[in-house]
């Protein structure tokens, strides 16, 4: 008996633990602007794109998607020429340099002051996990918005690149590309990349798809 309830006492305290592990949103939100930025990428004689990039390096490391630093104009990319970041604590923008790119992972890096900030990542993650996007909502600011994930791994072809990424019931918008997918422990799992299109060119809400953190790691390596 006194074995059976030590044994029942364990599986509580176990139970307990796990819970308290986990952060409420409010607390995963406050944790995340240590790490996450506004971006705005911007070039002479055109648009102006506003999205969102995260701190991955104490160095200084940002990373965000290559479709945000890069403009498509007639089927060819051209580079945007000046990168500024912004913290949510700041009202200026400071610039960062385009370190490097890649469509076909749709990840860049970019290099700006070294950082004193905190931020945690976590490689694991399972299918129905609660998850959170933080970013650039919209423009307006940095935002959290929470779903879950609703497949771990999938395959998406897009213009003759396959893209293999997590599937979350998210919602993210405009402004969101580059932002961070956040685990219930605040921990960073992954970049907020695209949503995906319908047979006549809709976007579909309700889907948003992210890149895992250890494809970034990969790529900053």
């Amino acid at each position: 008996m006194i074995k059976r309830t030590i044994y029942i006492s364990i599986i509580l305290l176990s139970m307990m633990v796990i819970i308290k592990a986990d952060m409420n949103p409010n607390q995963i939100y406050k944790q995340a602007l240590n790490y996450t930025v506004e971006l705005k990428c911007s070039k002479s004689n055109s648009d102006t794109v506003y999205a969102t990039a995260v701190l991955i390096d104490l160095k200084g490391y940002y990373v965000t998607n290559a479709h945000v630093v890069t403009q498509s104009i007639n089927g060819n990319n051209y580079d945007f020429e000046i990168f500024e970041i912004r913290y949510y604590y700041e009202k200026e923008y400071q610039r960062v340099t385009l370190e490097k790119y890649d469509t076909k992972t749709d990840l860049a890096i970019l290099k700006g002051l070294p950082q004193k900030k905190s931020f945690k990542v976590n490689l694991e993650y399972q299918t129905a996990d609660r998850v959170y996007a933080i970013g650039n909502l919209n423009e307006t600011g940095i935002a959290i918005t929470s779903g879950i994930i609703s497949n771990k791994e999938v395959i998406i072809k897009s213009k003759n690149t396959i893209f293999k990424v997590i599937q979350t019931d998210l919602t993210i918008s405009y402004g969101n590309s580059g932002g961070a997918l956040v685990n219930s422990k605040g921990q960073l799992i992954g970049i907020i990349s695209f949503r995906n299109k319908d047979n006549k060119g809709n976007v579909i809400y309700g889907l948003a798809y992210c890149i895992p953190i250890n494809d970034v790691m990969i790529y900053l390596e």
